[in-house]
């Protein structure tokens, strides 16, 4: 998937915006809260998924991923080149990104965005 693809996907859920922050990290966000970031200034594309604790462990043994560099503790993984990620593996990762994020947000405003209507997860 190149960086136009995986854009696109990312705006595609419910509520999800993006930004630029920190002067060069392209930011997905659910109400006002991250689940996707990537800096918009390196080669090959990189980006940073939350994840639960059991996929945190399977997925830093594997190649192409490691801790998110700060994050780590809250179990961010840092996919190094998203061009090497199988399509469904990549799209999965965010989804599940976002479901992670979206399920911290008060339930009042879960409820809001799940009424939104106008994209689907």
């Amino acid at each position: 998937m190149n960086i136009e693809e995986f854009r696109g996907y990312c705006l595609s859920f419910r509520g999800a915006s993006e930004a630029i922050k920190w002067d060069i990290t392209l930011t997905f966000m659910v109400s006002t809260k991250i689940f996707i970031f990537s800096s918009i200034d390196s080669y090959p594309t990189s980006c940073s998924v939350k994840v639960d604790q059991v996929m945190f462990e399977y997925l830093i043994e594997r190649d192409n991923y490691i801790q998110a560099p700060y994050l780590a503790k809250k179990q961010w993984i840092k996919i190094e080149n998203i061009e090497l990620v199988k399509d469904e593996e990549l799209k999965a990762l965010v989804l599940n990104s976002y479901k992670l994020v979206k399920s911290k947000l008060t339930k009042k405003l879960q409820k809001e965005i799940d009424e939104l209507g106008l994209l689907v997860e």
